[in-house]
């Protein structure tokens, strides 16, 4: 079986323990490289180019290459759609990683170019949708939603219920309570614990959360 071909798109933090969950899956995935558009001609990394169409579709006919998105929500903001649109990937083309330690219940949904990353629990009826990233010790509450481009960072708990809208962006060690509803492209600060819904594009901090954007 040949292998599956991998391009990461961005090179910084998160592209490096997306190669580590490949590494320790031991699966049939080589990394080709990495679009970044912070290009240095020092880095000891195989940058392919720049995150742009022109660059991307120079691979994406291949049958067998793929893609993964470690750009964090935050970093670019709305702007990350745009971006993403652009590039005009079906979504057979993402590629989706889960770490071999991660417990993922056969009965949640899981989307495309999703990584997943160790000692993650999902639950039952959970829907993960497309270019989200889970790291490492988090919980995901069974029946939750999360939608495309959610961040959930290292040890984040989220309970039952909780509809985690497009972008959201979720700081370790936080705490989710069930029923929730973050809004789009909203933050949660680390350590925070949010007990009530979270409007679009708001940042929430502290125990109990609450907005910092008036």
């Amino acid at each position: 079986m040949s292998k599956k071909k991998l391009i990461i798109f961005g090179a910084g933090g998160n592209a490096d323990v997306i190669c580590s969950t490949i590494n320790d899956a031991n699966e049939n995935i080589e990394v080709l490289g990495f679009f970044d558009d912070m290009v240095k001609t020092n880095s000891k990394k195989n940058i392919l180019g720049k995150l742009n169409k022109k660059n991307v579709d120079k691979y994406k006919k291949f049958r067998d290459i793929y893609f993964i998105w470690s750009l964090r929500s935050t970093n670019l903001g709305k702007n990350i759609l745009n971006k993403y649109r652009d590039l005009d990937i079906p979504e057979k083309k993402l590629l989706t990683i889960k770490h071999p330690t991660a417990v993922i219940s056969k009965y949640s949904k899981i989307g495309k170019g999703v990584s997943i990353h160790p000692f993650v629990n999902v639950g039952p009826g959970v829907i993960l949708k497309n270019n989200i990233h889970i790291f490492s010790h988090s919980l995901i509450g069974h029946n939750t939603t999360l939608n495309d481009f959610s961040y959930v960072a290292n040890n984040a708990s989220i309970g039952a219920f909780v509809k985690i809208k497009e972008g959201s962006y979720i700081g370790m060690n936080s705490s989710i309570k069930e029923r929730v509803i973050l809004g789009k492209w909203s933050i949660v600060g680390m350590g925070s614990v949010v007990i009530k819904n979270v409007k679009e594009n708001s940042v929430v901090v502290g125990n109990p959360a609450k907005n910092l954007i008036k």
